[in-house]
């Protein structure tokens, strides 16, 4: 079951992410979500389950000598037919 975050992620992709990518940080700034808690449920949910597509980017370093690394997400179309009402209630189902 997917949590209250993970759907808004996915919401916000469904909405920002289908003919374009978008950076974690755009995800992080318009929905004010913590970065740990982005990067878990891209990495632990919606990537697992194939609902979106990842591209790492990474730029040489401005003022470090480490290099910065953007990473930028489009939703898959598995990513867009998701729906997790549909998904509580079959879990529901299977557990009666």
């Amino acid at each position: 079951m997917a949590s209250d975050n993970a759907i808004r992620i996915l919401e916000y992709l469904k909405k920002n992410a289908v003919d374009k990518e978008v950076s974690k940080y755009d995800i992080i700034e318009d929905l004010d979500i913590s970065m740990a808690t982005v990067s878990a449920i891209i990495t632990h949910f919606l990537k697992k389950r194939g609902f979106i597509e990842e591209r790492v980017e990474t730029l040489p370093a401005i003022n470090s000598k480490n290099p910065i690394v953007i990473r930028w997400i489009k939703i898959t179309h598995a990513g867009l037919e998701y729906d997790p009402i549909e998904e509580e209630r079959r879990l529901l189902r299977e557990k009666a």
